[in-house]
């Protein structure tokens, strides 16, 4: 259970600081962690009139693949399903402007290098 509760701290730290790195860049704070049991949404935030779901992912190296690698289409789907579940419970058109970005943390939590990709999949 520790190694749970380190993790879940550790991801709730790298998605505090995903935050403030969008936030910086104009982006405003939507909503975090939406849940569903289709999947979730780490970060939900707005850049002008799009919505933006934002996964976050943080490790501590690249030695055995790269952050962002560790996202895979089952992963791609949950999101989208659950992105399609916030516009609904909020009462949003589906055909309202959505994007899907993926921010990494990699290395140590108070040095992690930080690459923001837009854009990363679409629905």
């Amino acid at each position: 259970m520790k190694r749970h509760r380190n993790t879940h701290h550790s991801g709730k730290q790298a998605e505090q600081r995903a935050l403030r790195f969008l936030q910086n860049y104009g982006l405003k704070h939507l909503g975090s962690n939406f849940r569903t049991p289709a999947g979730e949404i780490d970060l939900i935030l707005q850049d002008g009139k799009t919505i933006v779901f934002v996964e976050v992912r943080s490790r501590s190296s690249n030695q055995y693949m790269e952050t962002v690698e560790s996202i895979n289409q089952r992963k791609v789907d949950r999101i989208i399903n659950a992105s399609r579940q916030y516009l609904q419970y909020h009462g949003i058109n589906e055909s309202a402007l959505c994007r899907f970005d993926i921010v990494t943390l990699t290395g140590k939590s108070h040095s992690a290098r930080i690459e923001w990709i837009k854009n990363a999949f679409d629905a």
